[in-house]
């Protein structure tokens, strides 16, 4: 996973939103950010719910 190796280029006081195309990939990064330190949640379902549930996409 690239994650792992460039978690220096992301603020430890900055919440993170994880967000993938259907939400696996984005749990899996939230887990591991979670793991690191990071202040993290998921989008559950990604986007694909997200634009299921009629909310908007700029």
């Amino acid at each position: 996973m690239k994650l792992a190796s460039r978690l220096d280029e992301l603020d430890t006081a900055t919440p993170i939103i994880a967000v993938c195309q259907g939400g696996r990939r984005s749990h899996e990064a939230a887990e591991a950010l979670s793991a690191a330190g990071y202040e993290v949640s998921n989008l559950d379902g990604g986007m694909n719910a997200w634009m299921r549930d009629g909310k908007p996409v700029a």
